[in-house]
């Protein structure tokens, strides 16, 4: 389906425009789409929808959800904890895609045809006065800022027009622009220029005339300085050297911003957590940030020096709650974005993230395709800093362990702002960099009081004022501990006077509340809540602290226990209740560090080894097994040996089709990495490499090649350890495609001959002729094709040994390819005829398709074209039923070639266009080649 704001409301199906009903229901669902793939809490939504919302609101609200779920597929539009969330790809949705292609444009540097390509898209999805007929005032400030955008983009696109393209069109949509906005200056300036530069200069100077006597009439003032200037300039005849003044006086900045294409097609990142439920106090820090940012202000939002500040503090002082409270506070200063990362600096067990990760994660976020990122952290440093330069973005480094650890992260000029957390004082960063530190201590009395006022419920606290103080005083100050000890008292129901007096008795405190030992006073804490837990919800807690996180699902925390799910689930509603563990989205789990910390201490201590050991191999089976579920359906040409036996008490997760495969593994993705170095230092080395085997055909698809590199590391230590001979040949095999994906060609190389010769000692030929086969790769893809064409060939001859008619065909193919790239095209076409006529008897669909493409360019290279037409339509035909895009994709743009060839330019024009449409929805870096061959057709993409 496709979304559109920009104009009416309207949802178009591939057959109907679907009927969506009156104007509040058409606001619901604009409302929703403003914010498309994000949750919305109910509370905001009935806010945007009705501006003096009644006690029916939520009542009508849930009546417009229902009929709009009717119209819309299945599980599109869900509740979430507190709301809802419209899971439509934005890239859907008219606004964002808008969006996106202005950023692309600015982004453009040295692109010009690119840049009109984009600005002309983008141009063409307005289609009237946004939100168009809808009511409210959330409607009418939202279309304001949406008409503010496409004004800037105008401007941006005219002057591309200007550039490159055509410049009577330019004249004829500025001038009805104008007709509607005409005291818009940066518009008339840029009509203006049009106007003169066409030979049309007493036009031009006769618009300034009236745009003059306009705002002279209207608002008594004369045309702003830059305005002046375009007249000056026109006025003192000759060319304007139009560039050249825009950069000195610019009407409007128009400096390529430094920003990426949007990934998943969202225009800015937004990566804060939630806000703070009942944030109390703080008072004094909370104005010293905002202090600390006004002080740099420039005058237009944003800080003209870097400003980076530093909370630190003891544990469970509430560092993160501040700094995210005070972010969602002043994230509207930050149109750019906010970026946001737990770095897990301190953690009872989880691995500290590491600056290179968090780079990649912000890098991704900013819209870097994965296969382009640096694999050194200098040089994903310097691309970091360079897209946050000039950008208004606020950047939130929580957890952080070091100055070093944080150093990398940090921007290094404005108005980018950055925020860290640590327990650390990180003195050398307030030392070297400038840093603010910004020193959180314990709550004042009548902050904590506040805070258990606001997290018990007032009327609770003030029927027993005096036990509430008792409490208060008990719990230190401690922000987390007030949070717990209010969490108990709403979950007991009895009098706060009970509760005191368990926190008055020191007996019945652990001894080290009152030592001054941080840890210790949230220990007792802890305590009071646990022991208000059944005891499977007591027994579960422990053994959450031996997953590896960063947070478990309820199916996982199923097969950790050991116990049914509907069990757990009954656990893990309570100890959410009872505010020690957090349900940060639908279904997914995760607690605070010190909990972390203090349920490890109670597992130690009440759980047998054999009993905690057990829980961890549970934990890791379960997702071993499902892992080689998803990877079967990943991948199903690959064989994936079969894991261990499913320990009891594990049910692994079913995986039925291949999209839940490819949401399990991007869900997971983080918590399979750390359960992969868990199984490895747990002794479970057969486990680590068959989940790293299992994993690698997701890391493949989504181009993720330093993940993939890092544990295929990790699966060759496991698998040498486990002294498994084809463990270790196939960890080097995987180890060598990834670094053959990331340019590494010479280690590629070093791991696959490794391999080789072990496959060799085991008298694997099949193996053996896989790996010649990943040879033949690495030398191809350097342009060596007569030393990839040795390779292939040998695969052939050891396929032919083993009798692998599948593996044979598979080699055909890739001589035919050689082949063509050397030219030799009459040699190569009886390989790749072969190659289709044995993988069509193998019912082989991929391998195929892929040598009907390599027939076609094997045609094509003898002037056949007819025949590679043929060929190349035999592998669409095939490669849509299959899902595989890109190389969809890649066959189009062959098929273009021939077309071309033949100086069939539509044809050429409608084969890479559609090419574009996939490379362009996948995310891959070759579609920006690909937009200049269309521009130069004079085709832009759409």
């Amino acid at each position: 389906m496709e979304f559109r704001v920009l104009g009416p409301v309207e949802v178009h199906a591939p057959d109907r425009t679907v009927e969506l009903g009156r104007p509040q229901q058409r606001l619901v669902l604009a409302v929703l789409l403003a914010d498309a793939g994000r949750q919305l809490s109910t509370q905001a939504l009935i806010d945007r929808v009705w501006d003096d919302a009644d006690e029916g609101a939520r009542r009508r609200l849930h009546v417009h959800i229902t009929r709009l779920r009717k119209l819309l597929p299945p599980g599109q539009l869900t509740s979430v904890s507190g709301g809802y969330r419209l899971g439509v790809d934005p890239d859907r949705v008219d606004l964002h895609r808008f969006r996106r292609l202005v950023v692309e444009a600015r982004g453009a540097d040295g692109d010009e045809p690119g840049r009109v390509a984009r600005l002309r898209m983008a141009m063409r999805l307005w289609q009237g006065e946004p939100l168009a007929g809808l009511p409210g005032s959330w409607a009418a400030r939202t279309r304001t800022a949406w008409q503010r955008e496409y004004l800037d983009a105008a401007v941006l696109w005219a002057r591309a027009e200007m550039r490159t393209g055509d410049p009577a069109n330019v004249i004829r949509t500025l001038t009805e622009l104008v007709a509607q906005h005409p005291m818009v200056e940066p518009l008339i300036g840029e009509l203006m220029f049009s106007l003169h530069h066409l030979g049309r200069t007493a036009d031009a100077l006769d618009l300034y005339a009236g745009t003059r006597r306009l705002l002279a009439d209207e608002l008594g003032i004369d045309p702003g300085s830059d305005l002046q200037q375009v007249h000056q300039s026109i006025l003192r005849g000759g060319g304007v050297d139009v560039d050249g003044w825009r950069q000195g006086h610019g009407i409007v900045q128009d400096r390529p911003r430094a920003r990426p294409a949007p990934v998943n097609g969202r225009l800015v990142p937004r990566q804060l957590p939630a806000d703070v439920q009942a944030f109390s106090g703080r008072t004094a820090e909370l104005s010293g940030l905002e202090r600390l940012l006004d002080s740099g202000d420039r005058g237009d939002g944003g800080p003209s020096s870097v400003v980076i500040a530093a909370i630190n503090g003891m544990p469970g002082v509430g560092k993160t709650a501040l700094a995210v409270h005070w972010a969602h506070h002043v994230a509207d200063r930050f149109p750019d974005g906010q970026l946001y990362v737990n770095l897990r600096g301190f953690g009872p067990t989880e691995p500290m993230m590491g600056s290179s990760e968090a780079l990649r994660g912000f890098l991704t976020a900013l819209g870097v395709s994965p296969n382009r990122i640096p694999a050194g952290l200098d040089a994903q440093a310097s691309m970091y800093r360079s897209l946050v330069a000039g950008q208004r973005v606020l950047i939130v480094l929580d957890n952080a362990r070091d100055a070093e650890h944080v150093r990398p992260l940090l921007p290094g000029t404005p108005p980018a702002v950055a925020l860290v957390t640590s327990r650390d004082h990180l003195t050398g960063l307030v030392a070297t960099e400038g840093v603010h530190p910004v020193r959180l201590d314990l709550l004042s009395p009548s902050e904590a009081r506040a805070l258990f006022d606001r997290r018990l419920g007032a009327p609770a606290s003030i029927a027993e004022p005096e036990a509430a103080e008792r409490i208060v005083t008990a719990c230190a100050l401690l922000p987390l501990a007030l949070a717990i000890a209010a969490a108990r008292a709403r979950q007991n129901g009895f009098p706060l006077a009970t509760l005191a007096a368990d926190l008055d008795d020191i007996t019945r405190r652990l001894d080290t509340l009152d030592s001054g030992d941080p840890n210790s006073r949230v220990h007792a804490v802890f305590s009071w809540s646990y022991a208000t837990l059944s005891p499977p919800a007591r027994r579960l807690f422990r053994l959450l602290a031996l997953h590896p996180g960063p947070d478990i699902s309820a199916a996982a925390a199923a097969s950790l226990d050991g116990r049914q799910p509907a069990e757990v689930l009954r656990s893990l509603t309570e100890l959410t209740r009872a505010s020690l563990l957090d349900e940060h989205r639908p279904g997914r789990y995760t607690c605070h560090d010190l909990l972390h910390a203090y349920a490890l201490e109670r597992a130690r201590h009440t759980d047998p080894a054999p009993e905690r050991a057990g829980a961890v191999q549970r934990s890791v089976s379960h997702y071993v097994h499902t892992a080689v579920r998803a990877g079967r359906l990943m991948d199903p040409a690959r064989p994936i040996p079969e894991p261990p036996p499913v320990l009891p008490g594990v049910i692994p997760e079913p995986v039925p089709a291949l999209d839940q495969a490819l949401t399990w593994f991007g869900t997971e993705q983080q918590v399979l990495m750390n359960v992969i170095r868990h199984a490895t230092t747990a002794g479970m080395p057969d486990h680590t490499w068959q989940a790293v085997y299992a994993l690698t055909p997701y890391l493949k698809r989504k181009g993720l090649w330093h993940t993939w590199l890092t544990v295929q590391r990790l699966g060759l230590v496991a698998a040498r350890r486990l002294g498994d001979p084809v463990a270790v040949a196939q960890m080097l095999r995987g180890l060598a495609v990834a670094n053959m994906k990331l340019g590494r060609y010479r280690l590629a190389e070093t791991h696959q001959r490794e391999a080789l010769r072990l496959f060799q000692d085991l008298g694997d030929r099949e193996n053996e002729g896989n790996v010649h086969h990943g040879l033949a790769a690495t030398f191809a893809f350097q342009g060596r094709y007569r030393e990839a064409l040795d390779h292939a060939q040998r695969m052939l001859d050891l396929h032919r040994e083993t009798g692998q008619p599948a593996w044979q065909a598979d080699a055909m193919n890739v001589i035919g390819a050689c082949l063509a790239r050397l030219g030799e095209y009459a040699t190569g076409l009886p390989y790749g005829e072969q190659a289709v006529q044995m993988h069509r008897q193998a019912g082989d669909r991929y391998g195929e398709a892929a040598s009907w493409d390599t027939l076609g360019e094997l045609n094509h290279g003898l002037n056949r074209y007819s025949e590679a037409i043929a060929c190349y339509r035999n592998a669409l035909v095939i490669y849509p039923l299959i899902g595989e895009r890109y190389y969809e994709a890649e066959t189009l743009i062959r098929l273009g070639e021939v077309h071309h060839s033949s100086a069939d330019v539509p044809a050429t024009q409608r084969c890479w266009q559609r090419a574009w449409q996939i490379l362009d929805d996948i995310d891959h870096p070759s579609a920006h080649a690909l937009s200049e061959r269309l521009a130069a057709l004079g085709q832009p993409q759409s």
